[in-house]
């Protein structure tokens, strides 16, 4: 049964690795997490909370295309840029980096 838009529009997004590993960083706690997208023209990261080891969350609202773009940047820094392998990935899409932002 196809979900109403109001439905949709109100269903978490995930994109995550399955273990707290990305390439060969380890996730350690004192480690942050910040991103940043279409959704704000590219103009402020935000922190993304912790769930649980290895399993951070940022909430935000999808345009009216309900398609966006980001990055996410270890600590806060544009030159360590965790990325999916492919434009426009899916689910469980294998996260790369961190790398040089471009």
């Amino acid at each position: 049964e196809p979900l109403l838009k109001e439905q949709a529009q109100s269903l978490p997004i995930r994109w995550f690795p399955a273990t707290p590993r990305v390439g060969e960083m380890r996730i350690q706690a004192e480690v942050d997490f910040y991103i940043m997208g279409t959704w704000s023209a590219w103009e402020k990261t935000q922190k993304m909370q912790v769930e649980s080891l290895g399993v951070f969350a940022y909430t935000m609202t999808m345009g009216e295309n309900n398609i966006e773009t980001f990055q996410i940047w270890v600590d806060g820094d544009p030159d360590k840029v965790l990325h999916p392998r492919s434009h426009m990935a899916l689910e469980g899409e294998p996260v790369l980096g961190p790398t040089v932002s471009r």
